[in-house]
This record gives C-alpha cells, sequence and structure tokens, in this order.
C-alpha cells in the first residue's frame, strides 16, 4: 500500500515538472516574438526617418 502511494507522488511530480518545463518553453517563445516584432518597428521607423 505505501509503495503504491510513494509510485503515484514520484509520476505526479514528474508531470508536474514537465508541465512547467513545457510552460517555460512557451512563454520563452513567446517572449522572443515580441522582441522580434519590437525590432522590426525599430528598423522601420529608422528607415522612415533616413527616408524623410
Amino acid at each position: 500500500m505505501k509503495i503504491n502511494y510513494f509510485k503515484r507522488l514520484v509520476l505526479a511530480s514528474i508531470i508536474g515538472a514537465g508541465m512547467l518545463l513545457g510552460t517555460n518553453g512557451l512563454a520563452n517563445s513567446q517572449e522572443q516574438e515580441q522582441k522580434q516584432e519590437k525590432q522590426q518597428k525599430k528598423d522601420e521607423k529608422k528607415q522612415q526617418r533616413s527616408q524623410g
């Protein structure tokens, strides 16, 4: 009985850790996309200033 409880606890911990790592990866991906968009906007403004 105690062994089954321990196995469930370990399995739940592993699944929880895996889910946290997955969401961390998604958050980093979104952050990188936002940085790229911001850089593009800066570049566009620079080009407009140099042309205008």
